[in-house]
């Protein structure tokens, strides 16, 4: 057993929806507590500031912002016993935190928690917002705005927690083959056998790494209420605890992301239980682990519904 570093990082980025507010979320889960609770499990903290697009809403500021990120993330990351935490920021971050996963590993899996799939293009969007794009850049749906972005091929991905899908995101789904699962498979099946059917697919040789990159929204309104798109009957505390649990337990979480935690919407009740559930789900984070990890029973029949 030993343990990683862990450099966190704040991705402090509002341009890629209407809502002012997620690039105070870094800072506003510090002052919560999150040094010390990340602390407390890993051998050391170190805090990397925070990233930030310098013109709200202009296109080419969130590039930028990208490129530059995704560079801090490959210098900061690139040995084998780092760990990277990012908090954002909406979840457009995500296009710098991907671009300096794959930077880091070509093959880097992706495990995308969040109840909407976030592969529109600058044409299927209904909303034109960037937050529900930054896959489609990186698996070649969307080329018009970000150049020389890496490729991620669609075996590198599984979407956990879907239930707001928009009718192009369905297509793209089906056609490039992308292990998907729905909150409601996970309400019926168990997220154990979800994760199982997820590991069986990334990493059948117990040798990938991993990008686990979690929306807020992928949490039932009920417990996450400070963020901009909630969707009903999303995932409960245990279900995401242990998505967290499982894949830092293999002890190849490369890059863990957190995004769309709002602290200026809603009541401050709204965003002290928003902030609370968040923590819960942190806490589940593994630093020690076993230099091999063992897939416990598999499953290998179970239906899901895609």
């Amino acid at each position: 057993m030993y343990n990683k570093k862990l450099f966190l990082f704040g991705a402090q980025v509002h341009q890629g929806q209407p809502n002012d507010g997620t690039d105070l979320a870094p800072q506003h889960l510090r002052t919560e507590g999150l040094k010390e609770l990340m602390s407390n499990k890993f051998q050391q903290l170190i805090d990397c500031g925070n990233y930030f697009g310098t013109s709200p809403k202009e296109v080419k500021a969130l590039e930028q912002f990208a490129h530059h990120f995704s560079q801090a993330l490959y210098h900061s990351l690139s040995g084998n016993q780092h760990m990277g935490l990012v908090i954002g920021g909406d979840h457009s971050c995500a296009i710098g935190t991907l671009w300096g996963a794959l930077r880091l590993n070509p093959d880097m899996k992706v495990i995308w928690v969040d109840a909407h799939a976030d592969m529109n293009t600058l044409e299927s969007s209904p909303s034109g917002n960037l937050h529900g794009m930054p896959l489609a850049f990186f698996l070649g749906l969307e080329n018009k705005i970000f150049t020389n972005t890496p490729t991620l091929h669609p075996h590198q991905v599984v979407h956990i927690g879907l239930r707001d899908v928009d009718n192009a995101e369905k297509r793209f789904l089906k056609e490039l083959d992308i292990l998907h699962f729905s909150a409601n498979d996970v309400h019926r099946f168990g997220i154990n056998q979800v994760l199982q059917k997820c590991q069986k697919h990334l990493d059948p040789n117990h040798n990938s790494e991993f990008y686990l990159s979690f929306d807020t929204d992928a949490l039932d309104p009920s417990l996450t209420p400070a963020t901009g798109t909630p969707v009903a009957n999303g995932l409960n505390i245990e279900q995401a605890q242990e998505i967290m649990n499982y894949f830092s337990s293999t002890g190849r979480l490369k890059i863990l992301e957190l995004v769309e935690f709002n602290p200026e919407l809603g009541q401050t009740q709204e965003v002290e239980r928003t902030v609370n559930s968040l923590m819960q789900v942190l806490s589940a984070v593994q630093s020690q682990y076993p230099a091999s990890f063992p897939l416990q029973n598999p499953s290998q029949h179970i239906q899901l519904s895609h």
